[in-house]
């Protein structure tokens, strides 16, 4: 009986072994493999300080010479983390090629760039690298860049989990500039230059350091790329549906400018707001229309022989202006977004100019 369950075993390792050589037989001497969530093995030299994702598991297989002679006792992790023994084989053949397969696994709060050594029997030693996980869930634009012009900026938002510090690959003619990022989110703003004649590019979600992970993939283990082919030159405007009331971050509702004795005239106070409308979408070609109005309590310098009139108009491209208002005067400004001659909602903002 007992003679019995030792082969029917043994028989079962042959059978493991022969599916994991199989398995291996791909990858190259001297090479070790990488596998976690994502869809594509990763491969690495011997000396090479290897990048693991934290929260994850990795299955990793150790390809040298008489490896797999060495005893499940002999493998060891020295570091925080897990590690299980999978299995090992002899690669078909190679002389003397074997193989070892081992599953480490890493806590989510494992701090990024700490380092684990993986000791195999008594002269082997392989290195690894804690980096962010990198999991994507969501890649979203706003507008859409197939609905606009080149020239006008999108916003690309990006969730997923332990994202560190990753970014947009770089595209040709484009600036991107980031923003509200988080450990878990980040917003690129894509901008075309006007000189640039290429309509098309693509772009994806790319690490950005050395404890990033070495990868951006989505939960099915897959690559998330993106394509911009912009509308044809000559289309003026493109509206957006949905498009909400402008986040006015200066000046703020009942401000009090106050100025010293003796100022006269005309001042200048700044405008500014943020990109997207309080329902998270674009203004078109990212054009503004700031409309001011006055008590006409003073007269103003900046218009000859007549005091401030109502709807004085300033249309803006980008997110800051200026604005001439008399001292002291009560003004009511409304910032709309312009949408292709369309009126957008509208956030307005009341404050006033005084001498102390």
């Amino acid at each position: 009986m007992n003679t019995f369950r030792f082969r029917h075993i043994a028989a079962i390792f042959a059978l493991s072994a022969c599916a994991l050589s199989a398995r291996v037989g791909a990858q190259q001497a001297n090479q070790i493999g990488v596998n976690d969530f994502a869809t594509a093995d990763r491969t690495f030299a011997h000396s090479a300080i290897i990048p693991l994702r934290r929260g994850e598991a990795s299955t990793v297989t150790i390809v040298k010479d008489f490896i797999d002679l060495v005893s499940f006792n002999d493998v060891r992790l020295e570091g925080s983390g897990t590690l299980a023994v999978v299995g090992n084989g002899r690669i078909n053949g190679g002389s003397g090629m074997g193989f070892l397969r081992v599953r480490i696994t890493l806590g989510s709060t494992q701090a990024v760039g700490g380092t684990l050594n993986l000791k195999v029997g008594g002269g082997d030693t392989f290195r690894f690298r804690v980096t962010h996980r990198g999991l994507l869930t969501a890649v979203t634009h706003t507008p859409e860049p197939g609905t606009v012009t080149a020239g006008t900026p999108f916003i690309t938002r990006v969730t997923g989990v332990d994202l560190g510090n990753a970014g947009l690959l770089a595209m040709p003619c484009h600036t991107i500039t980031y923003a509200n990022r988080s450990a878990d989110a980040f917003s690129a703003t894509v901008t075309r230059a006007g000189a640039c004649t290429t309509t098309t590019f693509g772009s994806r979600v790319e690490p950005n350091g050395e404890n990033d992970a070495i990868s951006y993939v989505n939960a099915s283990g897959n690559l998330v790329t993106f394509q911009v082919a912009y509308l044809p030159a000559g289309l003026a405007c493109v509206s957006a549906p949905g498009l909400g009331a402008p986040t006015l971050r200066q000046p703020q509702q009942g401000q009090v400018f106050s100025f010293l004795p003796g100022t006269v005239g005309s001042v200048t106070i700044g405008f500014a707001w943020d990109s997207l409308t309080n329902t998270n979408v674009a203004a078109p070609n990212n054009e503004w229309i700031l409309t001011r109005q006055s008590s006409g309590t003073t007269l103003s310098t900046d218009i000859t022989s007549a005091r401030i009139q109502a709807d004085a108009a300033k249309t803006v491209r980008g997110l800051t202006t200026t604005f001439s208002v008399a001292v002291p005067d009560t003004y009511t400004f409304t910032l709309r977004a312009k949408n292709c001659g369309t009126n957008g909602p509208a956030t307005t903002v009341q404050f006033s100019t005084r001498v102390q």
